[in-house]
């Protein structure tokens, strides 16, 4: 056998488009992100955007994991300001993003997404426009804390935090674990302040990018005005995006805002509002509270 021939895994065909072929990137088609801090819904409103025939969001690309480093070696180059070849570079990469973005998305689409969990600076196209997630930082917390036990494989937590380290086994050997010893999910204050933290990040950084930015088209959307009235909301985001909001399929098992049982496995794993009081208790609250309160408060989360 040949030693460089590597055996490809099947999987199921996916039709792909023909490399080089030539993209409508022109001002026929028009861009949009998803943002919020992680486990805000983002995937949810994805999947209601999915339903109208003028939109495709796919995701999560993370493009300011690639611009930002762009940006910042480019201003390194004293060259580059020669001939305007700076400029011209940056065209280039705005090409490339728009074109990754159209080779994934559905052809017909009049508007093309990207849902990408996390703040809507710095932008990956200069006019793309944003549905921001907004939801309260404890369900985030108790969210997120199952999302990581589900996906330990996706970070490197658990060799940071050797108390989350100590209930993956845990969870691993028993999915409902923490369904039935609630008051263990949130052991780690380590986790809870990393959270927190990042849940006010992300939070600020959008309400400062609105106020800031008048010019960045922007639609804030709270998760719980989405649960308690999915329709009116979602008509809203399609409205936002300049599409006939009757058009929209109806929701499925997917885009509906209430799950039939908690699945603690799953990526979607349970859809309620207030569902951190399962799993909250007072030595949690005054941990997240000391970094989060006041933006609770502000937010009308906790009164």
């Amino acid at each position: 056998m040949n030693p460089f021939y590597l055996k490809i895994p099947s999987f199921e065909a996916v039709e792909m488009p023909p490399l080089f072929r030539p993209l409508d990137v022109s001002n026929s088609r028009r861009y949009f992100g998803i943002r919020g801090c992680m486990k805000s819904g983002t995937n949810w409103a994805g999947n209601l955007l999915n339903l109208h025939p003028a939109i495709s969001c796919t995701g999560e690309y993370h493009w300011e994991r690639i611009v930002v480093p762009f940006e910042d070696n480019m201003a390194q180059r004293p060259m580059l300001k020669r001939h305007n070849a700076g400029e011209r570079l940056k065209n280039r990469m705005d090409r490339l993003i728009r074109e990754t973005m159209l080779d994934l998305a559905d052809p017909k689409a009049k508007w093309v997404g990207d849902r990408t969990p996390g703040e809507i600076e710095p932008c990956f196209l200069p006019d793309a426009s944003y549905i921001s997630m907004l939801r309260d930082g404890r369900d985030v917390l108790v969210s997120r804390a199952f999302h990581m036990l589900s996906r330990p494989e996706r970070g490197n937590m658990f060799r940071k935090d050797p108390i989350m380290a100590g209930l993956l086994p845990r969870f691993e050997k028993n999915p409902g674990y923490f369904l039935e010893n609630p008051e263990q999910l949130l052991s780690s204050k380590k986790f809870i302040i990393d959270t927190a933290n990042m849940w006010v990040r992300i939070v600020r950084s959008t309400l400062e990018t609105i106020q800031k930015h008048p010019e960045i088209p922007v639609l804030l959307v709270r998760y719980e005005s989405l649960h308690a009235d999915t329709d009116r909301v979602r008509r809203e985001m399609y409205e936002f995006l300049d599409c006939d909001p009757d058009l929209g399929k109806p929701l499925d098992e997917k885009t509906e805002p209430n799950f039939a049982q908690e699945n603690p496995t799953s990526l979607y794993r349970q859809g309620k509002v207030g569902g951190h009081r399962q799993y909250w208790n007072e030595r949690v609250d005054e941990i997240f509270g000391e970094v989060a309160n006041a933006l609770l408060i502000e937010l009308d989360y906790k009164v």
